[in-house]
Order: structure tokens, then sequence, then C-alpha cells
């Protein structure tokens, strides 16, 4: 629910969402908060659906199923086929956002190269892209193709705000200083709180 004493789903959702082990855990809002804001809000932090109270019985029962076997097909398509492949993770960010991503990479303390896409109209090539590169599973340094003028932490909380496009994690050696200087956890905290205020 959204409306909790001591801490409310919004809190709930987006201190979950920084913890590697329970990162990609499913979260379901069932709550009487139906605006369209607050739907946009529940997936910007990271919801895999949303549903408005009262709900029957059968329809959360068949929407938990839904959640479940989504989340399955996507963790099973995260599993690399090979210790070192071409894209040794690769999928929808609408399965799994940078948040989840960047989780999942911290606990394995993976080392590489996020590349991020989406389409974007307003560009006259139709797609954005973002970098972020990550050593022992921290982020060190973000690049975004068409906002260079965002640098360190800030190039990390545009693409954390991305719902569609797609993602590859490829593996590789990571040089230069961590322009960063922030841990994961920090980051996501930060960019969540941003994303609140827009």
């Amino acid at each position: 629910d959204v409306l909790m004493p001591n801490m409310n789903g919004w809190e709930f959702v987006r201190t979950l969402r920084t913890r590697p082990k329970v990162a990609l855990l499913p979260v379901i809002f069932l709550t009487t908060q139906s605006s369209s804001a607050d739907l946009m809000r529940g997936f910007q932090l990271g919801a895999d659906d949303y549903l408005e109270k009262p709900v029957s019985g059968t329809v959360l029962l068949e929407r938990v199923a839904q959640v479940l076997e989504k989340r399955s097909s996507m963790l099973s398509t995260l599993a690399p086929t090979s210790p070192k492949n071409d894209a040794d993770l690769q999928g929808s960010l609408g399965q799994l956002a940078l948040s989840g991503l960047l989780s999942l990479v911290g606990e394995r303390k993976d080392t590489g190269v996020i590349q991020l896409s989406r389409r974007f109209t307003p560009l006259a090539d139709g797609k954005e892209q973002a970098r972020v590169l990550v050593r022992d599973g921290r982020v060190v340094r973000a690049q975004l193709r068409h906002r260079r003028n965002l640098v360190g932490a800030e190039a990390i909380y545009y693409p954390l705000s991305w719902t569609r496009g797609r993602f590859r994690f490829l593996s590789g050696e990571v040089t230069g200083d961590d322009e960063v200087d922030r841990s994961t956890t920090s980051l996501l905290l930060e960019g969540a709180r941003q994303l609140d205020e827009i």
C-alpha cells in the first residue's frame, strides 16, 4: 500500500530497490491512491503492477501470477549462457529498470559497461543512448550521448528515469578514475528523490 504508518509505500519500494539481495523482488501496489501521477510514480520506483482498491481476490491472484511469470521469464533471460559471452546480460528496461540492474551488478561485483538505449523522437536519429561503467559492482562513470553536459553522478540520475528501452551489460576491464565517487545505494536513493521532485 502507499498509505502505511512509519514508512509509506513509496519509501518502502525505494529502499527495497537499493538493497541488492531484494532489489529484484516483485512489487505490486494495492492502494486507494489512484491518480495518474501516483501510478507513474509507482512504476518509476520499480513497481511491477499497480492496482486500485477495492479489487477482487480473483483479479489480485491473476495479477500476482502475471507478475511472477514475467519476473521468472526476465530472470531466465538474464542468466548468462557462458561465463564471458558477448552480452552477459541484456533485456528490456520495462522488465528490469536501471535501478534493479545496478543492484544486480553490484551484488555480483561485476566489472564492465551497461549500455542503455531508448527511442526518443525529439532527437534527429530518434535514439537516446547512455553508457554506465562499473568496476567491482560500483558505478565509476557514465556517459550520455545527447546530454554531454551531465557528468558524474548527474549522468546516472537521468537514465534512472527510463522506463522503456533496452539494456546490455558487457563484462570487461574498466580503466580510469572514479568520476561518481558514491555508493550504488546513495546513487539510487538520490535518483529516486529527484524523480519524486519531478
